[in-house]
């Protein structure tokens, strides 16, 4: 009896192992069939990116990632010395290693300015500010700005990933073609998402130099003293401002001529029609 029982033991366990390796050998068929799949066609390779990037959201999520905040001022100021005031802002720069994007100087009959856009460092950002106001007794305008692109650059950085991943795949195609179709139909796919990667490389690096070096929009100016006429001299301001207008009526008459001819033409059929006898 009890030999009996130790045989139908080892039936039944060498039953179970044999089902085990059939069930494992089904699998790795399996495994080796889906991954000919995907490599017969650019769209299923595109398909296993995708799942499994959405496999690895949680884990993306887990990374702590800093923040990306772009840093904008708008200043100005009066000032009663143009040229000190120029000097200051220049070795302001020059203390803080910030560059002049762009200058324009501007004069008229009761102002002169000077509109500067001026970059500097993330981190000096709220001190260059404080420096180019101090000792300003009339500062006009300060307005600061910032905005966070975290999200947005997170996300143009999580979909360049998945198109780099998607090229080397496609790559991979590209080196296992069997067919000339199906060559071309890879390197067209390469084609455009090379074209992706590349726009959002440049994205990136527009956002990450907006976000590395903040932005201080400067003007400055000078309010001119109105000067006060005599009695004198607006009379003669007056006559020369009369003579003037005779002198702008005269050549806008001349620049009329051709209008001024057909003009009389006209004038002068109608009163010959006007004008003819009548018969009795």
């Amino acid at each position: 009896m009890k030999q009996s029982f130790i045989f139908l033991l080892i039936v039944v366990s060498v039953t179970l192992l044999s089902c085990l390796d059939e069930g494992g050998s089904g699998r790795g068929t399996e495994n080796l069939q889906s991954e000919d799949m995907m490599a017969s066609s650019p769209q299923m390779a595109k398909m296993s990116i995708n799942e499994d990037m959405s496999g690895n959201e949680n884990t993306g999520q887990e990374i702590v990632e800093t923040r990306k905040l772009i840093k904008d001022a708008r200043l100005s100021f009066e000032t009663k010395d143009m040229q000190a005031t120029r000097k200051k802002v220049s070795e302001i720069l020059l203390k803080y290693n910030a560059y002049l994007d762009n200058e324009n100087e501007f004069a008229t009959e009761y102002e002169l300015s000077n509109s500067m856009t001026i970059r500097v460092q993330y981190d000096l950002f709220e001190k260059f500010v404080e420096d180019l106001l101090a000792n300003e007794e009339k500062v006009v305008e300060k307005s600061i700005s910032v905005r966070d692109i975290t999200a947005e650059f997170m996300d143009v950085e999580a979909r360049l990933r998945t198109q780099k991943e998607l090229e080397n795949r496609y790559r991979e195609l590209l080196a296992r073609g069997n067919s000339v179709t199906e060559l071309l139909e890879v390197e067209r796919a390469l084609a455009n998402v090379r074209a992706e990667i590349e726009s959002m490389e440049s994205r990136m690096k527009h956002m990450s130099n907006q976000v590395a070096l903040s932005t201080v929009h400067l003007r400055y100016f000078k309010t001119l003293e109105s000067k006060s006429f005599s009695f004198g001299e607006q009379v003669l301001k007056g006559f020369e401002n009369g003579w003037l207008a005779i002198q702008w009526f005269i050549i806008g008459i001349i620049n009329l001529w051709a209008f001024l001819i057909i003009g009389a033409i006209v004038f002068f059929i109608v009163y010959r029609a006007v004008r003819k006898p009548k018969k009795v």
